[in-house]
């Protein structure tokens, strides 16, 4: 499983993108 802060990194990746 990833760490909780590479999850919320990807979170903050894709919310970006939107």
């Amino acid at each position: 499983k990833y760490p909780d802060n590479l999850e919320k990194a990807s979170e903050l990746a894709v919310s970006s993108l939107q």
